[in-house]
Formats: structure tokens, C-alpha cells, sequence
């Protein structure tokens, strides 16, 4: 739950930056949306270990590190293309803040939601679980 409410404030005050005229609490809240979005991985690396078969677990934790790098590359592009479609710039970075928040706040509920570790951890002796 706390991974998931993370992501969901985090996309909060990233929606709320557009609404910020004035630059220094416009960075504040620009440093605590994007920096506390980052803590989910405290969370993540060790509920996916959880959840893994242990055969299987380096193997997944590298896709799901892959997978979380792909911001980096995906997020320039979206923004570059909000930014040329929009009618100035002011408009385009409210776009892609709003858009990025918008996500960000829905995956923290899916996570709070989807996610739990000790539910659905990998028990051999259950038989609806793939062998190792």
C-alpha cells in the first residue's frame, strides 16, 4: 500500500504543477512529485523477488528493470511531441505535466490495489503455481 500511495501522491503534485506561477514552489513541488515517484522502487524490486520463483527471479527483476528505464527514452520523445503539437509552450509543458501526473497517480492505485506480496507469493507447495 505504501509503494502505491507513493506513486498516487507523487502524480498528485505533478498535476498540481501547472497551477504554480511562482518559481521556487514551482520547483519544490516539481523535486517532491518526481522524487518521491522514485521511492516505488523500494517497493517494487522486493514485492516482484516475492513474488517469483526463485529459478526465475534474476531473470524477471532484469525485465522489470528494463521495463523501468523505458521512461527515460519514452518521456523526451512524449514531451518533444506534446510540446510541437501545442499552441505555446506553456501549454505543451502543462500537457505533458498533467499527462505524466494523470499516470502516474493511476499506476499508484493499481499498485496499491494489484500488488500484495504475501498473498500471492510463490509457495511450491501450491499447485496453481508454475514449477521452477
Amino acid at each position: 500500500m505504501l509503494g502505491g500511495a507513493c506513486l498516487t501522491v507523487s502524480g498528485l503534485l505533478l498535476t498540481c504543477l501547472p497551477l504554480i506561477d511562482t518559481p521556487l514552489p514551482a520547483i519544490v513541488l516539481l523535486m517532491l512529485g518526481y522524487g518521491v515517484s522514485v521511492t516505488v522502487n523500494t517497493f517494487a524490486n522486493p514485492a516482484v523477488a516475492e513474488l517469483v520463483p526463485p529459478a526465475q527471479r534474476a531473470g524477471i527483476l532484469g525485465v522489470f528493470s528494463g521495463l523501468s528505464v523505458t521512461a527515460g527514452i519514452a518521456s523526451p520523445v512524449i514531451t518533444g511531441w506534446l510540446l510541437d503539437r501545442a499552441d505555446t509552450p506553456a501549454a505543451g509543458y502543462t500537457t505533458a505535466f498533467l499527462l505524466s501526473g494523470t499516470v502516474l497517480a493511476v499506476a499508484g492505485v493499481l499498485f496499491a490495489l494489484l500488488v500484495h506480496p504475501e498473498r500471492d507469493r510463490h509457495d511450491p507447495t501450491r499447485s496453481d503455481h508454475v514449477p521452477a
